[in-house]
């Protein structure tokens, strides 16, 4: 009796996971000479989910773009025979927690394996939408970066796991030579680039010590955050970083970094005249110090509606694209006092340009 329970059990626990053709919609592709099956979208009702190795006999390569968009997935597994992950393949599944990333992936949408894809200091087509004066004395410049500030729909970032706000876990099979996971956050093979840090994550956030790069919106609207730490070895966090990071109340920079410092939970470059990155979630009065200069891309992007930001525009020579709030800085209700010693003829609404004209 007790066999045939369990077989019983091991039939129902497959039959979750079971795919077929009729599960997908596909076309077929030829590269190099060697046939391959597109998955093209998810039409299926199981959750959890088994990319088969071949349809027809055919190899099945690569994941399309959106093919899983907006679906109920909840697990998805990667079969041997997968290549290539398109982007956004998998935005916008709400209920996805966790993915499995066979050996055979080798492309992964738009997470590049071996650079970050914008790095922080790489700044492109600057354009000066303002000046700000005291009297006839030019103090600095506000600007904007062509081909940043126009992608408004989605931030110019073709986000493969956009939206999948339970997602926790991405689990790389430790014999991918691209790839690699620990904790269920993607990494690089070598573990020198963060890749993506899933939404659903919650807590504090130790960046392991062998990190020399953030990729570009590696941790982005990742709602669950409360901190994060920064290895000693750092060297570049990619722009769009810790947008939407609602709960963010820290940033911590490890004392012997050459290139970072934090002071009250605040992120500056190592010398302090650019104000890298405000804790989203970090309530209360803040004055920007004295001796900032710039204020870098999105510093104040998505912050609480309980901060309070006081800066003196005379010590500031630079804004960067987004640095006063950028896209939602109306819509936070983020309370912003200002004062200026001499004569400001910047219209205020130009402010609310950083975002591209939104």
């Amino acid at each position: 009796m007790k066999i045939s329970c369990f077989i019983i059990f091991a039939f129902l626990t497959i039959s979750l996971f079971a795919q077929n053709q009729n599960d997908f919609e596909y076309t077929s592709t030829v590269t190099n000479g060697k046939q391959g099956i597109i998955i093209t979208k998810y039409i299926g009702n199981n959750v959890n989910v088994i990319i088969p190795e071949n349809i027809n006999g055919i190899p099945v390569t690569v994941i399309g773009d959106n093919s899983f968009e907006q679906t109920n997935i909840k697990i998805i597994e990667m079969s041997d025979s997968i290549i290539s992950i398109g982007k956004r393949a998998f935005s916008g599944c709400q209920e996805l927690i966790t993915v499995k990333i066979s050996a055979s992936v080798l492309n992964f949408g738009r997470y590049a394996a071996n650079t970050a894809i914008v790095k922080d200091e790489v700044r492109n087509e600057i354009e000066v939408v303002g000046q700000i004066k005291s009297g006839t004395e030019v103090l600095g410049t506000i600007e904007t970066i062509s081909g940043v500030g126009g992608e408004l729909g989605n931030y110019g970032l073709d986000l493969i796991f956009d939206g999948c706000s339970k997602l926790t876990s991405i689990n790389v099979d430790l014999n991918n030579p691209n790839y690699s996971s620990i904790d269920g956050v993607l990494f690089n093979k070598q573990m020198t680039i963060l890749l993506f840090f899933p939404h659903g994550k919650e807590g504090n956030y130790n960046i392991p010590n062998s990190v020399l790069e953030i990729a570009e919106g590696a941790f982005f609207n990742c709602k669950q955050l409360t901190s994060v730490s920064f290895p000693d070895k750092l060297i570049s966090i990619g722009l769009f970083n810790f947008f939407f990071c609602s709960s963010i109340k820290s940033f911590n920079v490890d004392l012997n970094n050459k290139n970072f410092i934090s002071e009250n939970g605040v992120l500056y470059n190592k010398n302090k005249e650019k104000l890298v990155r405000f804790p989203s979630g970090k309530t209360g009065f803040f004055q920007v110090p004295e001796y900032v200069k710039i204020i870098g891309h999105g510093a104040f992007f998505s912050c609480s509606s309980g901060s309070r930001i006081y800066i003196v525009f005379e010590n500031i020579i630079r804004i960067e694209h987004g640095g006063l709030g950028g896209f939602n800085f109306g819509n936070s209700q983020q309370e912003l006092e200002t004062r200026f010693p001499g004569a400001f003829d910047l219209p205020m609404d130009i402010v609310f340009l950083f975002d591209g004209g939104a």
